[in-house]
């Protein structure tokens, strides 16, 4: 008699069981609708530039392995993402012949990768796959360190096809890591006035500007030793607009007497001034070093662009993928001028 093979969705009590929900990703079986119903985001307390996932109880049983699915939850929720996502690239009707050589490879943080979930938005490179095929190594939460540290770029350099190398990093050290606060010094009562920002940096903050520029020196550096007809491409944001309450700007600029409401112009005029000097130290890689380009993302994300404190909205991220589409298709793309302002 042979057996009656099981099915990787029998579920307990209307769930699947977790042992099934990993073979699912495991084997890359796993559809948009799976990943929505056995998935969900985590928003509160999250990292800048760090979303995460977790498994949805309510349609997974975890019984016996509560800690060790809670614990996998954010990595299989990323797996199962990265299935979700290269399927939907996949479908596209624009999208490039699936034999076309990848001529660029985006790395970075979660400007450049958030979850594929319907309550998170599209991302620049997301946008930009429709239209020419592109490798994303990006993991929401990475950092330059760790990027340079971890090297999975290297690979992928060495076979030599890799036209443009995207990055997108810097920008959660940039604004201070969640603790913006220990950037800044205390407002000064009844100063209102946008035009003092300056007098608030601390020099910490030029401290961490010198470190990262550092290491995306030492990344080009990389780079050009692996491939030299490789092009390092860096953005330095835009204009994030701080919130109310926010958890990454909005309670540290409060922290320091910045209401976001009550101080609005002072408080958006300190964010643009970081983001304006960390733009600056990008435009001195791109004028100093021969594999690099630096792209002005700054004044794309409208005020009412913007999803969260740091992340565009879908339509924002187009605007963002246009200007990338620019220079990706400029016969010389070290040419033209860089404006910074």
């Amino acid at each position: 008699m042979v057996k009656k093979k099981r099915s990787l969705t029998k579920k307990t009590d209307n769930r699947i069981r977790f042992g099934d929900l990993v073979i699912l990703v495991q084997r890359g079986k796993i559809t948009k609708a799976d990943y929505e119903r056995y998935f969900c985001p985590v928003y509160d307390g999250y990292e800048p530039f760090k979303p995460s996932l977790a498994i949805n109880e309510a349609n997974v049983d975890i019984a016996g392995v509560e800690r060790t699915a809670r614990a996998a939850g954010p990595m299989l929720g990323f797996e199962a993402s990265e299935i979700v996502k290269r399927a939907k690239a996949a479908a596209a009707p624009e999208a490039m012949a699936a034999a076309a050589p990848i001529a660029i490879l985006a790395e970075g943080d979660s400007w450049f990768n958030l979850p594929s979930f319907f309550l998170f938005p599209d991302t620049l490179i997301d946008k930009l796959q429709a239209t020419r095929p592109i490798r994303n190594i990006a993991m929401w939460g990475d950092e330059l360190d760790e990027m340079i540290l971890a090297a999975e770029y290297i690979p992928h350099l060495q076979i030599g096809e890799i036209q443009f190398l995207l990055i997108s990093g810097g920008g959660n050290d940039a604004l201070g890591g969640g603790s913006l606060s220990d950037f800044l010094r205390q407002r000064r009562s009844g100063d209102n006035d946008p035009d003092n920002a300056s007098r608030y940096i601390r020099p910490e903050f030029f401290n961490e500007l010198d470190r990262l520029e550092r290491l995306y020196g030492q990344f080009a550096e990389n780079v050009l030793r692996i491939s030299p007809s490789t092009f390092l491409v860096l953005h330095g944001y835009d204009y994030a607009i701080p919130r109310r309450d926010g958890p990454w700007l909005g309670r540290e600029l409060e922290f320091r007497g910045f209401h976001p409401v009550f101080q609005k112009e002072l408080a958006r005029a300190l964010i643009r001034l970081m983001i304006d000097a960390f733009n600056a130290r990008l435009r001195t890689l791109h004028n100093n070093l021969q594999n690099v380009i630096y792209l002005n993302l700054r004044n794309t994300v409208t005020v009412n662009g913007w999803f969260d404190e740091l992340h565009p909205k879908s339509a924002s991220a187009q605007k963002l993928a246009n200007k990338y589409k620019v220079l990706l298709d400029k016969p010389n793309p070290k040419t033209g001028p860089v404006p910074i302002v």
